[in-house]
């Protein structure tokens, strides 16, 4: 419930701050902290926390002073990210919303930030998060990182700001507000040792491995032997890890980590392929194989006519989004559909359009700053995220026997010549994208 006994507020400005959380008792009590003395309002939805974390909150109840702020506490099933942290975004009534994750800290330059865009009456603003390590700020690791969190608290009462993705959620505005980047760095404490990360490498290969292998892509010893050097080089050098100290060093021995074991999982997966279907020639050699020998079609009431690729192990059709025609790629169990891979198509077609915009703004997200650091001589210009989602192009969704997804982009001028590549799981979760080769 919210204070009842709050004072009159001294700010000119007042600012609500909403975290959804569930269980973080490492991270969330340095994260309130943060925000105490500039949080007019605190809108915390939790969803089924067992550990510490509603002690935490509870005692932010009893700040005072300068301190003291509104406490509005909602618990609640968790709803999927979008529609969890839309309820916090509705119950913020503060002339301005910030929405922070349970782990991400404000430093002081931020809340100095956050004061001066309060001041300067901004309707909604970026923040650069930063990875921490170790009591230290990594500032070329992975950077930037521009993420929209600051909003006018009216632009959401008017539905002109919502939480949106099917895969990924973001907080959008309406054109034609425009984001400012706020001053300061929002910290993001995401992982505790390098060990940890170095897991969180070894599981996204393993999803990336599998789907370049549904789509027929192929690794080879030389991609084993210069990809990772390449993506320790572009750490290390084109965003100056080594500034970082030893961390430096760390982050890019885990992102060349995982490439290497990206490489070695896909180049495992098509040995495997190339073994079995020489034990499929040599054991069956003598019965025809009705797919290769006749170009097996397959018709879908729901998903339409595909051909089989028996040697992929999928089938192989098209679906149409506004004026362009898309492949699509389904596992197969036999000569039939994966019964998996086809639900999962199902609910793909369905959403397609809104999955596509989700899945460009995360590669703008991450990509953005590539492609405007790689036309700095060229342009006297800065590209927004809407250039970036114009210029990709879509070209094939695959969903495995798993039910993953993956989405293929031609990209155009953001990198001639190469591919976007976007992972989500079955249940529209993006896991990650990356510009191939």
């Amino acid at each position: 419930m919210p204070n009842s006994n709050i004072p009159a507020q001294s700010h000119t400005h007042t600012l609500s701050v909403m975290i959804p959380c569930k269980n973080n008792t490492r991270t969330i009590g340095r994260v309130l902290d943060s925000i105490k003395g500039i949080a007019t309002q605190l809108v915390v939805v939790d969803s089924g926390s067992t550990d510490d974390t509603m002690d935490l909150i509870n005692a932010s109840k009893d700040w005072s002073g300068d301190d003291q702020c509104e406490v509005v506490l909602i618990q609640t099933p968790w709803r999927g990210y979008v529609k969890t942290k839309q309820i916090a975004l509705d119950a913020c009534t503060h002339e301005f919303t910030l929405w922070l994750d349970s782990d991400e800290p404000l430093t002081q330059e931020l809340r100095d930030g956050l004061r001066s865009a309060m001041a300067q009456g901004i309707d909604a603003g970026k923040v650069n998060r930063v990875v921490e390590y170790k009591g230290k700020l990594l500032k070329h690791c992975w950077q930037p990182e521009h993420r929209l969190r600051f909003v006018r608290t009216k632009l959401a009462k008017d539905d002109k700001a919502r939480f949106a993705g099917i895969t990924h959620d973001y907080l959008e505005v309406d054109a034609p507000v425009a984001p400012s980047l706020i001053s300061g760095t929002l910290i993001h404490d995401s992982f505790e040792t390098f060990a940890q990360h170095l897991e969180n490498q070894r599981h996204y290969s393993w999803i990336f491995a599998n789907a370049l292998h549904q789509q027929g892509k192929r690794s080879s010893a030389w991609k084993i032997m210069t990809s990772p050097p390449s993506a320790f080089l572009k750490q290390i050098i084109l965003k100056g890890a080594w500034r970082d100290g030893y961390a430096g060093w760390l982050c890019a021995g885990t992102t060349a980590a995982g490439a290497l074991m990206k490489h070695m999982m896909l180049y495992e997966l098509q040995q495997k392929s190339l073994t079995n279907e020489s034990r499929s020639v040599n054991t069956q050699s003598h019965k025809p194989n009705p797919a290769q020998s006749s170009g097996l079609t397959l018709f879908d009431e729901r998903l339409g006519a595909f051909t089989h690729a028996p040697q992929m192990r999928e089938f192989v059709g098209q679906v149409k989004i506004g004026d362009q025609l898309i492949q699509l790629v389904i596992a197969s169990d036999g000569f039939v559909l994966n019964d998996i891979a086809r639900d999962i198509a199902i609910r793909v077609i369905d959403n397609l359009s809104t999955l596509v915009q989700d899945a460009k703004l995360f590669a703008s997200n991450k990509h953005l700053e590539f492609w405007n650091t790689q036309n700095s001589q060229n342009t006297d210009f800065e590209r927004t995220s809407e250039d970036f989602m114009n210029e990709i192009e879509l070209l094939s969704t695959t969903i495995n026997a798993q039910g993953s997804i993956t989405l293929e982009f031609e990209c155009h001028d953001v990198a001639p010549g190469h591919g976007l590549i976007v992972y989500i799981s079955q249940d529209f979760q993006i896991e990650e994208c990356f510009i191939d080769g």
